[in-house]
């Protein structure tokens, strides 16, 4: 008798346990179109949401999407809000915007893709301390990741490619983005109006544009390459930008173009189709730069440089001049540099007697101030 009510026993349990393995648990069942998550959850399956905008909200919980996509919305993909949120491990595909973190602050996105929505990949609007990992936007109708208002956010190997507009279009203060590929992007790779951005060992290539900052901020260890225009651009820069150790090479026009204050120190721009480094701006210090194998000048001060340095650069092989300050610079030093194997003079001046430009202990072979060759006023 013993025996026989310990074996019924044990053959409800196995019963039970069957049936719990069996079916989907609680947090999987809860995942549904048009769910709001504010637990844990994860996705047992792929989702298909014709008739719900969003498709699925995370409003303060953490949804683990567990391989599986999201797709076939007629609005936005996942909707992101409140503090804390959390989205990992899936995809989002055909929607209008794929991912959307609105007022979200301090949320987590973790190898997220977002790909062939209709508008962008990743929006963020109005947040601030939000973290994208190994997120993915690719072949959206819009940006890949665009941001508005929203402040120290921070991107990390994260990739975005063949989006029809900007790979990142960003606005704000204190953002990063560093380790991620931004390549095949119809737009430019990276454009950001704001203050205190970092960007640090990104790789842009094959963009409309490389990377353009209009604010300030640190851009070191980048590399562009193969942009259809510029490679970086520094724009209307009313305080200090910081550029170190970024190469532009290949780009269809200029490597760098600086029209806003910064200190630019080791920066590289090679074979580009224009010239190497073009100075607008005033109040601008390059130090240890090289500018070789461009189509044009290496080093150009245009009419509106004033107070720049040129220090400890190197112009090799370009095909204008090494270093020319266009007529109108004024109050500039030039100091130090090597300029050799120019296809035109290595150091020009279009200013008589140099103007108020400073020329001292560079080397060189060739140049001219003003139309005379070998002025004694470039030394």
């Amino acid at each position: 008798m013993t025996t026989d009510r310990r074996q019924i026993g044990l053959a409800i349990l196995v019963t039970a346990w069957l049936s719990l393995a069996g079916s989907p648990t609680s947090l999987q069942a809860q995942v549904v179109c048009g769910a709001m998550i504010t637990g844990d959850a994860v996705m047992g399956g792929d989702l298909n949401c014709p008739a719900n905008d969003p498709a699925v909200q995370v409003n303060g919980g953490s949804l683990d999407m567990n391989g599986h996509r999201i797709s076939g919305c007629l609005g936005t993909g996942i909707l992101v809000t409140g503090a804390g949120s959390k989205v990992s491990n899936g995809s989002v595909r055909g929607c209008v915007i794929g991912v959307d973190l609105d007022t979200t602050v301090g949320a987590k996105l973790t190898n997220v893709t977002a790909a062939v929505n209709s508008s962008h990949g990743f929006r963020l609007s109005n947040g601030t301390g939000n973290k994208l990992i190994a997120c993915t936007a690719l072949g959206n109708g819009g940006n890949g990741f665009y941001q508005l208002s929203t402040d120290e956010s921070s991107y990390k190997r994260c990739v975005s490619s063949d989006n029809t507009m900007a790979g990142f279009q960003l606005e704000g203060n204190g953002n990063q983005v560093r380790d991620s590929v931004i390549v095949d992007n119809a737009g430019p790779g990276m454009d950001v109006i704001g203050d205190s951005n970092n960007f640090s060992r990104n790789v842009l290539t094959d963009n409309l544009t490389g990377l353009s900052l209009s604010g300030t901020g640190k851009v070191a260890d980048n590399r562009v390459t193969q942009s259809t225009s510029q490679g970086f651009g520094l724009v209307n820069s009313g305080s200090v930008a910081k550029l170190s150790k970024n190469v532009a090479a290949d780009n269809g026009t200029v490597g760098f173009s600086v029209g806003g204050t910064a200190v630019m120190k080791n920066n590289t721009a090679t074979q580009n189709g224009g010239t190497g480094f073009v100075v607008t701006f005033a109040d601008t210090t390059l130090n240890s730069c090289i500018a070789s194998n461009n189509t044009s000048e290496g080093f150009l001060l245009t009419a509106s440089a004033s107070a720049i340095t040129l220090n400890g650069s190197a112009a090799m092989r370009n095909g204008g001049n090494g270093v020319r300050l266009a007529m109108g610079a004024s109050g500039n030093e030039v100091v130090k540099n090597v300029s050799i194997e120019s296809g035109d003079d290595d150091l020009q001046d279009d200013n008589m007697n140099c103007g108020s430009n400073v020329w001292n202990n560079n080397v060189f072979r060739t140049s001219e101030a003003a139309a005379v060759p070998m002025h004694i006023c470039i030394q």
